[in-house]
């Protein structure tokens, strides 16, 4: 897609964040760029995830899930700039970001009816997501994450890793609050030497 009015970026699906064991909120890279002013461009992207549901076969149930993503997204940022650098971020107010993920879980167990016992013991359980974000050019930023857990006989044996990869630097931006470059009042009365009852003309309602 393309115009001057884009959709925000979005953060990779929940379940990638929980296979990872970390905060969805704190995989939502784009979160302070996604504050500012919209000032247009291009992105595009692809997604394909599958789900099973419960398969059966005698005692036995399974159930597996997988998906795969990524998107891009090249957006004009105007004259903001980095309070890091000190310089204006991109090439031109250009700055382009993308993230890539791929996850596989599933789990094996066995299903117990007996007369008002109905219930799903589990054998083993698993997961494993890999996770790739990064923003380019000026400054070049990129963060990876390759992490998965695994359940064994009700949590007998159990575990999980995580891997993080951390290259470049982060641009903050100057007046990165949802309000930054707003204004609020767009005039005062009376003016200066004037004699009248003063008021103020607001953009936003007060109570909004």
């Amino acid at each position: 897609m393309a115009g001057t009015e884009l959709p925000c970026s979005p953060p990779p699906p929940d379940i990638v964040a929980q296979i990872l064991g970390v905060d969805a909120q704190s995989l939502n890279y784009m979160r302070d760029e996604n504050a500012l002013a919209n000032g247009g461009g291009f992105a595009f992207g692809a997604s394909l995830d599958f789900d099973t549901g419960d398969l059966s076969f005698l005692l036995f149930y399974a159930r597996f899930q997988a998906g795969i993503g990524f998107d891009i997204m090249l957006k004009d940022y105007g004259e903001a700039r980095c309070s890091n650098t000190g310089d204006q971020v991109g090439i031109n107010g250009w700055y382009a970001n993308g993230q890539s993920y791929a996850y596989l879980q599933g789990e094996l167990g066995i299903r117990v009816k007996l007369l008002f016992i109905n219930m799903k013991i589990p054998i083993v359980s698993g997961g494993a997501a890999v996770l790739l974000q990064a923003k380019l050019p000026n400054p070049f930023w990129m963060r990876g994450y390759v992490g998965g857990y695994m359940n064994i006989l009700g949590g007998l044996i159990k575990g999980r890793f995580r891997f993080k990869l951390t290259i470049g630097e982060e641009c903050i931006f100057e007046n990165a609050s949802p309000l930054g470059g707003i204004k609020l009042i767009t005039d005062v009365s009376p003016k200066k030497g004037q004699k009248k009852p003063m008021y103020s003309l607001y953009r936003k309602p007060l109570s909004q």
